[in-house]
């Protein structure tokens, strides 16, 4: 009964899901094309760049992945050791293959996959809002030294601004859980009492200590890609810098409500590495490298767990 109601939301969901995503990595294509074409390629020297750094850093961001998918499985407690491991890893790295799609197709569609194992959507969509909301702060919190300098406040202002803000954070989940926001919903069975009462309920201290702990890391050291970029490069660019320049870039993206930040995110990051003295052609291949290799390798591994998911269907 219960895979037969998954597959039935899931063939829902996905309907004209192959469409968003050639969409999706068309606009991807474009953008970084564009982005391409202000480069005088013969400045880079690209071929000096070595390849046994190229992997490293990828497997340093795909490792932040793994991290996120370990917070991920805590804040879901004793329910989620219900689905195999390898399932679980399964979804959640098969849902970055959707990055680029809107409406945070990946996410729910994370939920329908957990269905058949007793874990109602509700509750999916009760980690998913608390993973954002912790990511966000995370994020903020890793930027805010580079936000300090551009908007000449100490940095002691406005982390307390911040934190005040995101421990306020599930009575504004209860809000605006009331309105009308959460109604579009309902049909797959959600009730906005029981998403506000609930996100209360997970939103404990040792929780969230332990989620922001596990982010911090994820989120620093994705941001870390930047900065050996920039080294390999030969640019005198800060730990503490490259990981508030790329976190600011991320929060630009995020805000822009655009799929993956696709555009925004590079154009906020290529502002700020011009900002912080570096020429206009390396700004922006260090951009694209960085960003090919944090979501490119997110999104290529979520394709190749989508095809895993798939064989398992065929098979049950």
């Amino acid at each position: 009964m219960l895979r037969e109601q998954a597959s039935k939301r899931l063939s829902s969901v996905s309907n004209n899901l192959t469409l968003k995503l050639i969409a999706g990595f068309s606009f991807l294509i474009c953008v970084y094309i564009a982005f391409g074409l202000f480069v005088d390629w013969a400045e880079v020297d690209l071929l000096s760049l070595p390849i046994s750094w190229l992997l490293g850093l990828t497997l340093l961001s795909l490792g932040s992945v793994f991290i996120r998918f370990f917070r991920w499985r805590m804040l879901f407690h004793e329910r989620i050791k219900r689905v195999p491991k390898v399932k679980s890893l399964l979804v959640f790295f098969g849902s970055m293959a959707l990055t680029t799609t809107p409406g945070k197709v990946g996410d729910l569609i994370k939920g329908f996959y957990l269905l058949p194992y007793g874990i109602r959507f509700q509750q999916s969509l009760v980690v998913f809002i608390n993973e954002r909301l912790c990511d966000l702060f995370v994020v903020a919190a890793l930027a805010i030294g580079i936000v300090a300098q551009i908007v000449h406040v100490h940095w002691l202002i406005l982390m307390p601004l911040l934190l005040l803000g995101y421990m306020t954070s599930p009575w504004m989940i209860n809000f605006i859980a009331r309105r009308k926001v959460i109604k579009k919903f309902e049909h797959w069975g959600l009730k906005p009492e029981y998403l506000a009462l609930h996100f209360i309920k997970n939103f404990s201290l040792g929780i969230q200590v332990k989620s922001i702990f596990l982010g911090a890391i994820a989120w620093a050291s994705q941001s870390l890609v930047l900065y050996f970029l920039a080294q390999l490069f030969g640019f005198d660019l800060t730990v503490f810098e490259a990981i508030g320049i790329y976190c600011l870039a991320l929060i630009a993206g995020a805000l822009s409500l655009v799929p993956g930040g696709i555009g925004v995110t590079e154009a906020s990051l290529t502002g700020l590495l011009l900002w912080h003295g570096i020429d206009s052609d390396h700004a922006i291949v260090l951009t694209l490298l960085c960003r090919i290799i944090t979501m490119g390798s997110a999104i290529l591994s979520g394709l190749v767990a989508n095809v895993f998911l798939f064989f398992q269907s065929k098979k049950a």
